[in-house]
């Protein structure tokens, strides 16, 4: 297997149900770089994609963004979705809810080929 140049913003389609009073959900998301042997690394840079979702009590489908990354995914790497209520950055909300979140396809990462150089002269 080859290694893998995404380059640019991934998404991915999912359905998000709220038990909060107003129907609202705020999640985060983040995509991670996972070895052959467990570890994993927050791509880019540990950035997270924060959304508001409203109007979800009954669910609500949308797209998420993810941010941009230009990271070669090595051979033998796979790449992981979190999508959590939670994230260290941002304030918790106040008052309890539960989110149901599905994935409703796959994750779109965009991809460039490799570029050869030769060494200058």
């Amino acid at each position: 297997a080859e290694p893998l140049r995404v380059t640019g913003t991934p998404t991915v389609r999912v359905k998000v149900a709220s038990t909060a009073a107003d129907g609202s959900a705020v999640l985060f998301a983040k995509v991670y770089d996972v070895g052959p042997d467990g570890r994993q690394q927050v791509l880019p840079a540990q950035l997270v994609a924060p959304v508001r979702v409203d109007g979800a009590r009954a669910g609500k489908s949308l797209t998420l963004t993810l941010p941009a990354i230009d990271h070669e995914v090595e051979a033998g790497h796979r790449l992981r979705l979190v999508v959590a209520a939670t994230d260290l950055g941002y304030a918790s909300p106040a008052a309890p809810a539960a989110y149901t979140v599905t994935v409703e396809g796959p994750l779109t990462v965009p991809t460039a080929a490799g570029l050869d150089t030769q060494a200058a002269a």
